[in-house]
């Protein structure tokens, strides 16, 4: 069996509302979806994030894996990445190669008829945990969203339980001041009780001495995680010595994590580091560390949000909720629409392959979206950060 052609679309699905953090705001999330055609007529789905890793599968990638076996991951990975493979932060080809190996193993799947999980170790679980996601966001067009308020937020909060039944949430801080942030904290923690875990990502905002002084005023409301809370690995170690909250990192270089003592966990995904099979070695590494692991979400659609459910779902050493910012998406492209969330979790999908099929309406409706409102995203997923609120605000590391 070979690789007989490859396809890419890009879609821009919006988010509830509008979303805001330290680096800027963000309408909805854009990915490039993947389709992997072999020669006896099987289909592969891929996604990844951002619109630029189009461009690098159509006019480089496209050409080395045409005639080559979908079988042949590891062959396939070291001839696409080069020197990219497990570079922090975010770099072009993995970005791109990530999206093309979903879709391999998604084929795989449906060539031996089992699940993807099936393939990395089998079904530890059947549902996998998430995080809720608050952020301050800005008002759409029907009202919805507009939260700018430690009161707001926690009413945000207070809701997304409800409704969805997380157990823990996380939050991202640095759009207001450290005073607004602690505030929040304390806010939300006075309005959802001591059973619900809260975490904070500053998205690396802060210098090491506000981080300091900034997490130690919010551990006393019983804070779980704080996620970068600084740009510079060493920072980050400097900072991890002098609190007690647990942190953690993307950066995937295991061996400088533990040398400089930078995190208590590991957040990874497969569009960081060149897919499923990358995703799962470093969440192996990670338990030879004795380092924690969950999954990073990018605002993710339903072929990536399989993905990080087949992963999940087949690691034992993943026992804390993952990431998950899916509850502020609008739309879907797949089949069925949205993943249900409840209990804070999501099943696995137990199809063969990813176990998810292509809303081909929803793909169409979104491209246009894409090619009239061009992307939307996050810093480091392919758009420079902005605020269309505020015009003559940017982005500036440290903040605070």
């Amino acid at each position: 069996m070979k690789i007989k052609e490859i396809e890419t679309v890009v879609v821009s699905v919006p988010h509830v509302a509008p979303i805001r953090f330290s680096q800027g705001a963000a309408l909805g999330t854009t990915r490039t979806l993947i389709k992997i055609y072999s020669d006896e007529g099987i289909v592969g789905l891929g996604e990844t994030a951002g619109a630029a890793p189009k461009n690098t599968i159509d006019r480089s990638l496209k050409q080395i894996l045409i005639g080559e076996s979908p079988f042949d991951v590891e062959k396939l990975l070291a001839k696409c990445s080069g020197y990219d493979r497990y570079q922090p932060f975010y770099t072009r080809n993995m970005r791109a190669f990530s999206g093309i190996e979903i879709a391999l193993w998604d084929m795989i799947g449906k060539i031996v008829d089992r699940p993807v999980c099936d393939l990395f170790g089998g079904r530890y679980r059947d549902r996998v945990t998430f995080s809720g996601y608050w952020y301050p966001r800005y008002q759409n067009k029907s009202g919805e969203g507009g939260e700018s308020t430690p009161e707001e937020i926690a009413s945000y909060c207070e809701t997304a339980i409800k409704k969805y039944g997380f157990k823990r949430l996380e939050g991202k801080v640095g759009v207001f001041s450290p005073a607004f942030d602690v505030e929040t904290i304390a806010t939300i923690r006075s309005s959802v009780g001591r059973d619900i875990e809260l975490g904070v990502d500053p998205n690396g905002l802060w210098s090491p001495e506000s981080a300091i002084k900034i997490i130690r005023k919010m551990d006393e409301f019983d804070l779980c995680n704080v996620e970068e809370p600084c740009r510079d690995l060493v920072a980050c170690a400097n900072v991890r010595a002098r609190v007690d909250v647990p942190i953690s990192t993307h950066c995937p270089l295991i061996a400088e994590l533990t040398r400089l003592g930078v995190a208590d966990v590991m957040v990874c995904d497969p569009y960081e580091v060149g897919g499923i099979l990358s995703t799962k070695k470093l969440c192996g590494a990670a338990e030879l560390h004795n380092l924690g692991f969950w999954i990073h979400s990018a605002a993710e659609l339903g072929i990536s949000m399989a993905a990080n459910l087949h992963i999940a779902g087949s690691s034992p050493h993943i026992i804390h909720p993952s990431q998950g910012t899916y509850e502020h998406l609008s739309d879907e492209i797949i089949k069925g629409g949205k993943f249900k969330i409840y209990g804070g979790s999501i099943n696995v999908p137990s199809g063969p392959g990813l176990g998810v099929e292509l809303d081909e309406s929803k793909v169409s409706r979104y491209h246009k979206v894409f090619e009239e409102q061009g992307e939307f995203g996050f810093a480091g997923y392919g758009t420079i950060s902005s605020d269309s609120e505020r015009p003559d605000w940017w982005p500036s590391i440290p903040q605070w």
